[in-house]
């Protein structure tokens, strides 16, 4: 899995992580496999509650980096699903 970040907001869990623009995601806690950016977000949303704490590895500047932050709370206006 590599993942390159092209953008960071603000807030959410990019910031939390202290993503940079430009950087490679390469694992998720300590694991590292083959997969799409949704297969990827799928695993973050089936694994992760607001307020865990979550680390990932990315490759910054040629060196690898383990990042560690605090999963978002969930900002969506609507809770109830039909």
């Amino acid at each position: 899995m590599a993942i390159k970040i092209i953008s960071v907001r603000d807030s959410g869990l990019a910031a939390n992580l202290k993503l940079q623009k430009g950087d490679f995601l390469v694992a998720l806690g300590s694991k590292s496999r083959n997969c799409t950016f949704e297969e990827f977000q799928s695993d973050l949303l089936r694994k992760f509650q607001p307020r865990d704490t979550i680390t990932v590895t990315v490759i910054r500047a040629e060196k690898r980096i383990n990042l560690s932050g605090t999963f978002p709370a969930w900002k969506a206006r609507d809770t109830y699903v039909p």
